[in-house]
């Protein structure tokens, strides 16, 4: 197993004094682990990709990510650090939409150095990098777009070509695939997968979509790791 690049020890959160929602003893995943992780709605899942990402702060407990402990920094530090090393697709997308459907993709090599220098190493430019993701996505006629025209499940794409480009250690994903058809479904995942397995990149996959699963290497349930010590999972073969 590779290095972890996500740890959480001993990590708690609520929303009011003494409300404790989540108490996560232990939960890693490797750079390169792809982890499916599944949970009915309201369980907390996306509150847990939140804290991850330094998006929320713990109550107490520890966030470690690619060896940096984030916990009790500056919210302006997490923020320049979510940019050099995460990606994200949200469930409600949020793309910029007074822009393009190419300046949308081209957000974080403009917030981050490290994730356009990246892009420039494997591609030759930024542009180029959204140009190639686009295309393996099926939309890169629609470049000077503005995202509001397109469909939800062309916005579903963009946001995944941002949260790709530049090449992040890892990659949180929370109901990506809800607005998809089953055909551009699975083209879907098949992209994140291999640019995943390219980076070597960590893929944190939330989804109420069991039939997904089996693209992963480790399915958890997310009451398995709350309250209840260290996650192991489901195996696959």
């Amino acid at each position: 197993m590779s290095h972890p690049v996500i740890e959480l020890e001993q990590l708690c959160f609520g929303w009011k004094p003494n409300q404790n929602l989540l108490h996560i003893e232990a939960f890693s995943v490797a750079a390169g682990e792809r982890v499916f992780l599944r949970g009915p709605s309201g369980s907390g899942k996306t509150t847990l990709l939140n804290l991850i990402t330094g998006i929320h702060t713990p109550v107490s407990g520890k966030v470690t990510l690619t060896g940096t402990d984030i916990t009790g920094r500056s919210g302006a530090w997490r923020d320049r650090f979510r940019a050099d090393h995460i990606g994200l697709i949200f469930q409600q997308f949020n793309l910029l939409p007074y822009l393009s459907v190419l300046d949308n993709v081209l957000l974080p090599c403009r917030f981050s150095g490290v994730r356009r220098q990246k892009a420039c190493e494997r591609y030759g430019s930024p542009e180029a990098a959204a140009l190639a993701l686009l295309s393996e996505l099926g939309i890169d006629g629609l470049l000077q777009q503005p995202v509001t025209d397109l469909s939800i499940g062309q916005q579903q794409r963009v946001a995944a070509a941002r949260a790709l480009i530049g090449s992040p250690e890892i990659l949180i994903a929370d109901e990506p695939t809800s607005s998809l058809d089953s055909d551009t479904r699975s083209a879907f995942i098949e992209l994140l997968i291999s640019e995943c397995d390219q980076n070597n990149t960590a893929l944190l996959f939330v989804s109420h979509d069991n039939q997904l699963a089996s693209h992963f290497c480790r399915i958890v349930a997310l009451d398995e790791i709350n309250s209840a010590g260290q996650a192991v999972g489901e195996s696959q073969a």
